[in-house]
């Protein structure tokens, strides 16, 4: 079942979309000195490293390309590229031309009509005019021999469990074929990334190779926020694995930061994606309900706003281009002005939804607009508990939220009224962040005067930060807030604040881009000692004027 996955996986891929795949498929094949060398100055080589080959070192060379070659390519593209790797050295610091060469031709598909031909009479002139090594073809079904060899067959014990463990895969991949995956699912399963024992390198095969398969049937079913998800959920791997005696190896370090780097590009161009899309259907009407032509429930529409909020922040955050930067804070000004569902967030869940974009509309110099979403959003969080049963907590499913949110309107529903609330934490946090003293007495007395008890969970500087049930992930189960603002610098608003800690491993190996991408994948927690960092913009322009 698993060979079926992988073919049609590979006979879908793109070219530069496996790249990473096999970047760690060589060294779980022996190969070591892997280098991703695509380029203007490749010579026909995307990837070199090394093998011993009967004891004897070699010097491999890499030239991938997706999908099966016909003739027409073979003759235009793929036949002078092969030709000039067997024939030109690379100017590369570990590329050792006084060894052995040899040339690996690396094909998701296969050699199709006279490409094959054409393959076989350029080996047999390399061998015979040029006296070079033959090339070797690995087409799809032998990269979906070495991928199981490599052991995406034997991640998991031949136990009970380990059986168990194999078939949620085959689950997930069903329903992201049927279009039902969802992102609670994603992170669920997403947790055996990290959790079973598994050689680093493995673990981050297996996981690369699951994520890119769910995420293409994600893609082709139009479920691109499921996508973004996954890679999420991939990049978390990579934040555990920053806190593993692994990582303290130079070489592997520098691994993880390449693979972080290539996922956060992964990520950007699917937010892109996500945002264009959306934009250009939401643009012509600036209402969300009129712009989507299929049917939308009532409880399904503040979901897709918080959504539409979780991915431009994302993206922002990954976005470099100063222009770039500020059509999308533009962007999220007017949408959280024009639609009530991205004030109107229906569970905590959605809080971190608000800390992201709030933290754009600082950072790009948005105060009052920031003021007044925070207000509002105070407003809606105070009703709701005083007028209803509240919303729905960070562990609520949507059925939960949906009978949370309509309880008092409905008798059928069997709920108790409950009072704490993770998003009431977030709301009088950023009005401390905001710095404006006034606002926040009248946000953290509003929110008192509910009876609302606010909560918060704190990562450590440990491999928790990255797990949602870490047993050292501490629980402050009712913040006591003071009434009045000092500096949000005095960390003193409440305890939760003392004890928040300011730097992260995994930020010196990656950057506050990570930070972002955990904030998404497990919604319980939002850093706010990163904050300045997030939203450096605001702090350097002096605004917060109760910093000193």
């Amino acid at each position: 079942m698993l060979r079926n996955v992988l073919a049609n996986y590979l006979n879908k891929v793109k070219e530069r979309e496996f790249d990473v795949p096999l970047s760690l498929l060589l060294p779980s094949m022996g190969f070591y000195d892997v280098h991703y060398t695509h380029g203007n100055v490749e010579f026909g080589r995307d990837f070199i490293a090394k093998h011993c080959d009967n004891g004897v070192e070699t010097q491999y060379s890499f030239q991938s390309k997706a999908g099966s070659i016909d003739q027409s390519a073979w003759r235009s593209d793929i036949q002078p590229q092969l030709l000039e790797a067997v024939l030109n050295s690379l100017d590369h610091p570990s590329f050792d031309p006084a060894l052995p060469h040899q040339l690996v031709f690396v094909s998701t598909g296969n050699l199709s009509g006279n490409a094959a031909a054409g393959f076989r009479k350029l080996n047999a002139k390399i061998e015979g005019q040029y006296r070079e090594t033959p090339i070797i073809f690995w087409g799809a079904n032998n990269l979906i021999d070495f991928l199981l060899d490599s052991g995406l067959t034997t991640v998991h014990p031949g136990s009970a469990s380990g059986f168990a463990e194999y078939a949620q895969f085959f689950v997930l991949y069903s329903r992201a074929l049927e279009g039902t995956l969802t992102d609670r699912e994603i992170e669920d399963y997403s947790r055996l990334w990290i959790d079973v024992e598994v050689e680093p390198l493995r673990r981050l095969l297996w996981c690369s190779i699951e994520s890119e398969v769910l995420s293409q049937q994600c893609l082709e079913r139009g479920r691109l926020y499921e996508s973004i998800y996954i890679h999420l959920a991939r990049l978390r791997v990579l934040v555990w694995l920053s806190y593993q005696y692994w990582a303290s190896n130079t070489r592997h370090r520098r691994m993880l930061m390449s693979l972080f780097s290539d996922g956060l590009q992964r990520l950007r161009g699917l937010c892109t994606r996500y945002v264009d899309a959306f934009r250009a259907v939401w643009m012509e009407h600036r209402d969300l309900i009129r712009s989507v032509s299929t049917s939308m429930l009532l409880t399904e529409y503040p979901v897709h706003c918080s959504r539409l909020l979780d991915v431009t922040g994302l993206l922002y955050f990954a976005t470099e281009a100063e222009a770039d930067r500020q059509k999308l804070a533009g962007f999220v000004v007017d949408f959280a002005d024009r639609e009530p569902g991205a004030r109107h967030p229906i569970g905590d869940r959605y809080a971190v939804s608000v800390v992201l974009a709030v933290l754009v509309l600082l950072d790009q110099g948005h105060v009052d607009e920031v003021r007044a979403l925070v207000r509002r959003l105070t407003v809606w969080v105070c009703d709701r508990y005083q007028n209803g049963i509240g919303l729905g907590g960070l562990e609520a499913d949507e059925k939960e939220e949906t009978q949370t949110i309509l309880g008092e309107v409905f008798d059928i529903f069997e709920l108790s009224n409950h009072r704490s609330s993770f998003l009431a934490s977030v709301l009088i946090d950023l009005s401390a962040f905001l710095g404006d003293a006034q606002f926040y007495r009248a946000v953290v007395n509003d929110i008192k005067a509910c009876n609302i008890v606010c909560e918060y969970w704190q990562p450590r500087d440990t491999e928790g930060v990255c797990r949602v049930e870490a047993e050292d992930v501490l629980s402050y189960p009712a913040l006591g807030y003071r009434d009045d603002l000092s500096s949000f610098y005095a960390f003193d608003v409440a305890e939760h604040m003392g004890d928040e800690c300011g730097t992260f491993a995994f930020i010196d190996a990656f950057g506050t881009g990570a930070a972002v991408a955990l904030m998404l994948l497990l919604r319980d927690r939002y850093f706010p000692k990163l904050w300045p960092e997030l939203a450096r913009n605001y702090v350097q322009a002096g605004a917060m004027s109760s910093r000193d």
